[in-house]
């Protein structure tokens, strides 16, 4: 006679793959959810484009790369690698696109050459404004996409599935990460080829293979051709080797470590030099021309007053207001619990090393260009936040349920201004303009809300617009007189449409009520 025991039977069962099955399904649970947030992000940040006339950067951006593609030639823009600005311009390959080439001559006699030659290659051709802008932004919604699943898969080898998703969804209801993933610059695409070559650079350290060698090096040196805001990888992975040595991982002596990372460097700069004709010495030429696009005498906005001296704490006090306070939450809580309790305490390193030089660097910047300078850093943050749900509590869980609803109600009031998004600590998106202008908040991105409010309002007729931004306003449909910055202050009779930055500097922004309001970015006044 056989007596079966409920011990067996449970061992039986866990032989016989009932948990691993179960594990399994959790597993494809949490791939879906990462399938509707990945598609949910790249919902919200292709249409939110078609709600933006071309920013002040993109242009040039697109024009530059159009003409790398088609002459090779990266001597034009030259403070910035040309990556980014390739892949944005690729799409015109395949399209009927009038242009001509650069007259160098004529533009270096332009206040801001690569605008002047953007605004003719984009508006002065008889080409459509509105297509070029759909197809030349759709690769960086791609990358931006690629960003929220990667961090998704790095947060579950760090974590687990439930951690990996609140980190998942962070990034995707981030309206910088938004705002940014839905115009043709340069940052999304560095913010994400910097975190996946971390990501690739954290696998080397633990198994240093060939592999992982090799594609890390492979995806720094697509970093540095992203923009070179990456060479910050390179200080980077010196303090993440020296911090994985003294962790007790003496495996492999330090020495070896830098040697390693030497050879991943060598890599990089070869990538680098296929893209620059294998003269690598003309990508660190670029820095030279870096902030050659500023004015002689540059003046900043921050918090009602104007200064010709950069903040150094510009971009902290900028991530803190330009962040939904539910993520602000969640990365305190973060900070808390790794004090109390070690459980929260692994990995820290490795997540908090790359924002620290990030926004350190920051604070030394010549100017104050928006929270985009660091938005590299964000990815990190959101996983290192997400460390918050790792034990198993109810409480935990229901308050991160809360706070991440509450994150989506932000998203959803924002749409489709998340370049305009300030929190609700500070007053919201209307208050913006008071504390922070240019990347913050203006870049001249809502022309097509100022065409859809003229023509709800037909009597108006043309309006006096002060545009502070590179597009063609009649390309989206308003009609207006332009006028200079120096008009506002002693304005004729009329209705004025006028970018915040233009405001800044001026009593309208504190004194005079606006009618109406387009977008966050240009308000609208009669007299």
């Amino acid at each position: 006679m056989f007596i079966i025991s409920p011990l067996k039977v449970g061992t039986n069962l866990v032989l016989h793959g009932v948990v691993p099955k179960i594990k399994a399904t959790r597993s494809y649970i949490a791939l879906l959810i990462v399938l509707l947030l990945s598609c949910t992000f790249f919902i919200q940040v292709f249409f939110a484009s078609r709600n933006m006339s071309l920013t002040w950067d993109e242009p040039s951006y697109i024009a530059s790369g159009y003409n790398y593609l088609m002459t090779y030639n990266y001597g034009f823009n030259q403070s910035h690698p040309p990556f980014m600005r390739s892949i944005e311009a690729l799409p015109l390959l395949f399209m009927d696109i009038k242009a001509s080439q650069p007259n160098y001559a004529e533009l270096t006699t332009s206040k801001n050459p690569q605008a002047e030659y953007g605004f003719r290659f984009i508006y002065s051709n008889e080409n459509d404004p509105v297509k070029i802008s759909t197809w030349c932004r759709l690769p960086v919604m791609i990358i931006g996409t690629g960003l929220v699943i990667a961090i998704f898969f790095w947060g579950r080898e760090l974590y687990g599935d439930v951690p990996a998703l609140l980190a998942t969804a962070l990034a995707a209801f981030c309206p910088n990460i938004i705002a940014q993933s839905k115009v043709a610059t340069e940052d999304i695409g560095c913010t994400t080829f910097v975190f996946v070559s971390v990501l690739l650079y954290w696998k080397f350290l633990h198994k240093p293979i060939k592999k992982y060698i090799c594609l890390c090096g492979l995806v720094t040196g697509i970093a540095f051709l992203a923009k070179y805001t990456s060479l910050l990888l390179a200080p980077i992975y010196i303090v993440l080797a020296v911090v994985k040595y003294f962790e007790a991982d003496k495996k492999y002596p330090i020495k070896t470590r830098l040697l390693q990372t030497g050879i991943i460097m060598l890599f990089a700069m070869f990538v680098v030099s296929l893209a620059y004709n294998f003269n690598p010495l003309n990508y660190f030429a670029g820095l030279k021309y870096l902030y050659s696009d500023l004015e002689s005498s540059p003046t900043w906005y921050f918090f009602g007053e104007i200064s010709d001296k950069t903040r150094w704490y510009y971009y902290i006090v900028a991530f803190f207001i330009k962040t939904p306070v539910p993520t602000l939450l969640f990365i305190l809580a973060a900070v808390i619990l790794s004090f109390q309790d070690s459980r929260y305490r692994k990995h820290t390193f490795v997540l908090l090393i790359p924002p620290a030089i990030i926004v350190g660097v920051s604070c030394f910047d010549k100017g104050n260009f928006g929270v985009r300078r660091i938005l590299p850093a964000l990815p990190f943050l959101y996983l290192f936040a997400a460390r918050v749900v790792i034990v198993d509590s109810k409480m935990i869980r229901y308050a991160s349920l809360l706070l991440v609803l509450w994150l989506l109600a932000e998203i959803i009031f924002i749409y489709p201004h998340h370049l305009s998004y300030f929190n609700i600590a500070v007053g919201g998106p209307s208050r913006g303009p008071y504390l922070l202008t240019g990347d913050d908040s203006d870049t001249g991105q809502d022309l097509p809300a100022l065409a859809t409010w003229q023509k709800n309002h037909p009597e108006i007729g043309t309006i006096k617009l002060v545009y502070n931004g590179t597009a063609d306003p009649t390309s989206y449909g308003v009609y207006a007189t332009r006028v200079s910055f120096q008009e506002i202050e002693n304005p004729f009779p009329g209705i004025y449409a006028i970018s915040v930055t233009a405001l800044v500097g001026t009593p309208w922004l504190r004194y005079a009520t606006p009618i109406a309001r387009a977008g966050y970015s240009i308000y609208i006044y009669k007299f």
